[in-house]
């Protein structure tokens, strides 16, 4: 079974996903001086060429498309309109004719926008319209069988099972970092510029990729990625607090081929914390076959404490579908020991081993009443040993002949015998018009009449059959 592949295209490179004779909107913006919290340094802000109200319609090959960016602050609009690829094709011409669709939150950074999986790739039209304050920074599409793999860039999230962590790494869930953010104002989009002098400052919440991470300040924490590609990029978080007073050093190697490099990350200067922080990136010179990198944490140094924080990897593929990518084995267990992974609350920890403790008494409990029952049970149903009545002394004392005595004592054996397979009997008919519950009991009370039984027959052949010389 192959892997999953998602594609990442970034927001430059969407104007070339644009339906042709669709609404349109004007050229690429950029992040404003401070707005730099991006992957590959650049965002679309959509705006039309004349008036407020624009539209803009993109088409995708594969499953599914997910939009990612920057959403607006609380005072411009909120609910924009939509048509996703459950629309009629018809209304992607017509933005007027587009559902009403609101943002997940204001002033957020990431995903905003999903279409599902569709239960039949192929092509998908996607249409935006009425969405200023938006700043588009890429989209995912979740490629198909048939989808050409041909010049795109493959993500790999670090939640994937295609990376393998060893060592300590905590899994970080819902990261966000605040990053102070600067869009056109309502009169920029009002007057159809980009260049209008006023624009709106904020903060938004920007999250990491697919709102999770991997990180750790553990000397000899690594991971281990195998691709088959042209290209690799290793993204994540800044490692460390930023600021005059920063002072931290984090040394990371990085070995792809057997070439190992070096990187050493400091404050140096960083303005703020942020996603799409640059690891390690290379470049092949030429299509060649498979690749193993390995990166691992050298030096830790500072306080407070840096921490290598990968959220993703990208890579151009040298295979052309999905068909034709490559399944690699596991790679060979890391020296640094098994991977550990936090994603569980000490709350949880603590719950888990309270109730372990508290089941484990219900059971040792449960388990010294059943033991006091079935010995109870055996007290009240265990056989009565049996005594032979004819014995030496007893003939010696009586005075009577062997064969009176041995009469005598076959009536007897015969008598318990007969009794006892009586009760056997009964109990055999009754336990077939009892409930379940009482068939327990009274299949146990058969067992041990049974065992009596066995016990009488062996007595018997023993006190009659005569004795076997040598």
């Amino acid at each position: 079974m192959t892997d999953s592949v998602t594609i990442i295209i970034d927001d430059q490179a969407l104007l070339a996903h644009s339906v042709q004779n669709a609404p349109t909107v004007g050229d690429p913006g950029g992040w404003y001086p401070n707005f730099n919290s991006c992957y590959n340094g650049s965002v679309f802000i959509p705006q039309a060429n004349h008036g407020a109200i624009w539209g803009w319609a993109l088409q995708f090959e594969g499953a599914s498309v997910s939009l990612f960016g920057v959403t607006p602050p609380s005072q411009y609009n909120q609910t924009i309109e939509i048509a996703d690829p459950a629309s009629d094709k018809d209304i992607i011409m017509q933005p007027n004719e587009y559902r009403p669709y609101t943002y997940p939150s204001a002033a957020f950074g990431g995903q905003f926008y999903t279409s599902g999986t569709l239960p039949a790739p192929g092509q998908m039209l996607v249409g935006l319209s009425n969405a200023n304050g938006i700043a588009i920074d890429y989209a995912l599409v979740t490629a198909s069988n048939l989808t050409s793999l041909q010049g795109q860039t493959i993500i790999v999230d670090d939640a994937s099972p295609e990376i393998f962590w060893n060592g300590s790494w905590s899994a970080q869930d819902n990261f966000t970092v605040p990053v102070p953010c600067l869009i056109p104002s309502p009169e920029a989009y009002e007057n159809a510029t980009l260049n209008y002098p006023k624009g709106v400052s904020f903060t938004a919440n920007i999250s990491s990729h697919a709102n999770t991470c991997h990180q750790s300040s553990n000397v000899g924490a690594s991971f281990t990625f195998q691709f088959a590609g042209t290209s690799l990029l290793i993204s994540g978080i800044t490692p460390g607090v930023v600021g005059p007073q920063a002072n931290w050093l984090l040394t990371m190697e990085f070995t792809l081929d057997g070439n190992t490099t070096t990187n050493v990350f400091t404050p140096g200067t960083e303005m703020l914390v942020k996603p799409h922080f640059v690891y390690f990136n290379a470049t092949f010179a030429a299509v060649t076959g498979n690749h193993t990198l390995v990166a691992k944490v050298l030096d830790v140094a500072g306080s407070p404490q840096p921490a290598a924080r990968i959220d993703y990897i990208t890579y151009r593929p040298s295979f052309l579908t999905i068909a034709d990518k490559p399944n690699f084995p596991p790679p060979a267990a890391s020296a640094t020991g098994p991977t550990v992974q936090h994603r569980i609350s000490v709350g949880a920890i603590v719950g888990g081993a309270v109730g372990g403790c508290l089941m484990l008494a219900l059971l040792m409990g449960a388990f010294w009443l059943l033991q006091r029952r079935r010995t109870k049970d055996r007290e009240q149903l265990a056989p009565e040993p049996f005594v032979s009545s004819a014995t030496p002394q007893m003939h010696e004392r009586t005075g009577h002949s062997k064969q009176e005595l041995l009469s005598g004592d076959g009536n007897a054996f015969a008598e318990r015998r007969s009794n006892l397979a009586a009760e056997i009997q009964n109990l055999e008919e009754s336990r077939n018009g009892e409930m379940a519950a009482e068939e327990q009991s009274v299949a146990e009370r058969l067992q041990v009449l049974q065992a009596q039984m066995n016990t009488l027959t062996l007595e018997m052949r023993q006190h009659f059959d005569p004795p076997s010389y040598t």
